[in-house]
């Protein structure tokens, strides 16, 4: 079974695999570990799809370049991209959800001419805007799945318009 949990209001969620009972699991991490943790949801699944997870997570976060990236298997619970991986794992399943991160953060996608990505470029863009480079930072740490997902689709200019006016 493969269990999603969380700890600190959703801070952090632990993706992981269990062959036993998820409370036996759950008692295990809590074990030594002074913050609550919460059991949100488990699926079944292989100790293989929990490697292939974890293999495809720190991939997209190498791709978006996520600052302080996860080096275990607890992930910033408040990141776009796992938040959109968990409603993905939980609407459509593990199968459907791993190929979406997978072909949302394909490293083999042809860039056209004139759609270089970058951080620097993004950020000189949203100062222009009138942030600051910490606010400027900070929304495109927040935001870079939809970020991504922008590039990808063609629709950069209008993600970063939308941001910058959700930021008013």
């Amino acid at each position: 079974m493969i269990y999603f949990m969380s700890m600190l209001g959703n801070e952090y969620i632990k993706i992981g695999y269990t062959a036993q009972d998820i409370n036996k699991r759950k008692s295990a991490l809590q074990t030594g570990n002074p913050y609550e943790i919460e059991i949100l949801f488990s699926i079944d699944g292989t100790l293989k799809q929990e490697k292939e997870i974890h293999r495809s997570l720190r991939e997209a976060f190498e791709r978006v370049k996520v600052f302080n990236n996860p080096v275990n298997e607890w992930y910033p619970g408040k990141n776009s991209m796992i938040k959109m991986f968990m409603s993905n794992v939980r609407t459509f399943g593990l199968t459907y959800a791993l190929q979406n991160l997978n072909s949302i953060f394909n490293w083999d996608i042809a860039v056209e001419k004139d759609e270089v990505f970058t951080i620097r470029h993004l950020e000189k863009a949203l100062r222009k805007h009138g942030l600051s480079r910490t606010q400027a930072k900070t929304m495109i740490s927040q935001n870079k799945v939809e970020l991504m997902a922008g590039t990808y689709n063609k629709y950069i200019g209008g993600v970063i318009d939308e941001m910058v006016r959700n930021q008013s």
